[in-house]
């Protein structure tokens, strides 16, 4: 079990690539990194929000599988407090991974050039 194709913005994309090579990270682990500052940064149910898809990037199937996937499955269906079919999990997963990339990357150019930016990306 894991992920459909998910579609992700060509923004979103390179932010993921950044933090991967900064953290030294896999894309897979930079996702799940993603999805859960995104999550974590939810306040009850949301609609999805629309991020530039023109230039969009195709995230594979299974690239976020097994217990992870399950995990954040269950987490977004808590969150948004409804029952999903997986093309709708599949879209929060996205939208989750666009607002935690994000968030990662905000938190990354505030950062102090003597802060540890692992540690401070677990805090915040």
């Amino acid at each position: 079990m894991g992920n459909k194709k998910l579609h992700i913005s060509a923004e979103g994309k390179l932010l993921i690539d950044e933090i991967s090579s900064i953290l030294d990270f896999s894309r897979p682990d930079t996702l799940c990194f993603a999805i859960a500052k995104g999550i974590s940064m939810s306040t009850g149910p949301a609609f999805i929000e629309t991020f530039d898809l023109k230039n969009k990037w195709e995230l594979g199937e299974n690239v976020i599988d097994g217990k992870n996937y399950l995990l954040f499955k269950h987490l977004i269906i808590q969150e948004q407090q409804k029952i999903m079919n997986e093309d709708e999990i599949s879209k929060y997963m996205a939208h989750y991974i666009e607002l935690g990339v994000r968030k990662l990357n905000e938190i990354k150019k505030d950062k102090a050039s003597i802060e540890n930016l692992r540690l401070l990306l677990l805090e915040k």
